[in-house]
């Protein structure tokens, strides 16, 4: 059994000019690198654990 960690963000206003595919990727990329701070996030709206 596998357990995800699913997150709800609101994103900047910013981000309305972006691709989906774009505001994806860069926020992968930097979960991946362990930051902290992600792009194109104002704030976290939930969290939640599945199995």
């Amino acid at each position: 059994m596998v357990k995800k960690l699913i997150i709800e963000m609101v994103l900047v206003p910013e981000s309305f000019g972006k691709r989906a595919e774009e505001i994806e990727r860069d926020i992968l990329e930097e979960l991946r690198h362990g930051l902290l701070i992600i792009p194109w996030c104002d704030k976290v709206e939930r969290v939640r654990v599945v199995e």
